[in-house]
């Protein structure tokens, strides 16, 4: 740039000299006027160097900033491309962009998934863990099985000749054949009810899976399988004598008032062992199925083979979840 203004300014000078001459004519001043207006014009050699000096400092503030740029693009890493620019995204084809989203949909599902199992294990490991009840022996379950057993077919007794003094039947069972195949039938209904009932409550309800898994950790988990079968017959047996054979027609009613009392005894005397209030409502329930089988057929037999088959269901029910659990946290412990 100083450059170009001296050019001018030479151009300037010689236009200025020729006009300077022409106006003074052949007065011999030729030499004069030209001198005259170099030194108007032109500049001295200090200001030459003085406008030089811009273009200096300019030269090396470009370095400066041509070093600066460097580093900026050493430290900021590789210039981004046109696309990135834009859109924000390298380029790409229509079809990896089709990919990329099927794989991004498959990783969420399978991600949405694990979260489920995560959630449902989480959920089964709580049902576990707090207000656990002390470990138990077999033999402890046994002694303690069989001796309420015997308790309940003592009080079971002494319902019954209150129950006969007052007029109610002296026998229990009103099908000479013990049973037949109507009431076979009705057992076998009630038990499916029960046990359906039961399945659907444990998946909707945690205070009733929770009461029901923790009562038969304590009970069940020190059993054999074949042990199941002595331990249904006989709670079975010993409460439908007690609650169905005694306690109802002690009640001096033969409708459903007899069922409903029998019914909620049966569902209180259900609130201890780690179960709930829930537990309860759900043995009253079955307390008045049992009870209305009883009163329809007057065959005892009838809501003993079905609670007898329920528990045995409710168990297998139990080692089946456990077994399910424990596959679960191998294949876990696997990956």
């Amino acid at each position: 740039v100083p450059r170009r203004i001296q050019r001018a300014r030479h151009r300037v000078s010689v236009s200025e000299c020729v006009a300077e001459m022409a106006s003074q004519g052949s007065r011999g001043g030729v030499g004069r006027a030209i001198k005259r207006s170099s030194r108007r014009w032109l500049p001295s050699p200090a200001t030459t160097r003085t406008m030089r000096m811009p273009s200096r400092r300019h030269n090396s503030e470009g370095l400066v900033c041509f070093a600066q740029d460097r580093e900026n693009r050493e430290t900021k890493g590789p210039q981004r491309s046109w696309a990135e620019e834009v859109y924000g995204e390298k380029a790409f084809r229509p079809e990896e962009k089709t990919q990329e989203a099927a794989l991004n949909a498959q990783a969420l599902s399978l991600d949405v998934a694990a979260s489920i199992d995560e959630d449902r294990l989480r959920n089964e490991e709580d049902l576990v863990q707090g207000d656990e009840l002390p470990e138990v022996s077999r033999g402890q379950v046994f002694t303690a099985c069989v001796g309420t057993s015997v308790l309940f077919v003592l009080i079971a007794g002494w319902l019954r000749s209150f129950a006969t003094a007052h007029g109610a039947p002296e026998s229990l069972v009103s099908d000479p054949e013990g049973l037949g195949l109507k009431t076979g039938a009705l057992a076998l209904g009630c038990t499916a009810m029960v046990t359906l009932g039961r399945v659907a409550l444990l998946s909707v309800n945690q205070d009733f899976a929770r009461a029901t898994r923790r009562s038969n950790d304590q009970v069940l988990s020190p059993l054999k399988p074949y042990d199941y079968v002595w331990l249904a017959l006989l709670t079975g047996a010993s409460e439908e004598l007690l609650f169905r054979g005694a306690l109802l027609p002690a009640t001096t009613y033969d409708d459903w008032r007899a069922v409903l009392i029998s019914a909620a005894v049966f569902g209180y005397f259900h609130r201890s062992g780690g179960r709930n209030w829930v537990f309860a409502i759900w043995s009253t329930v079955v307390g008045a199925v049992y009870g209305a089988a009883f009163v329809h057929s007057g065959n005892l037999l009838v809501p003993m083979v079905a609670h007898s088959c329920s528990n045995l269901a409710s168990a297998a029910i139990w080692r089946d979840s456990n077994k399910r659990r424990g596959e679960q946290n191998k294949s876990d412990g696997g990956v």
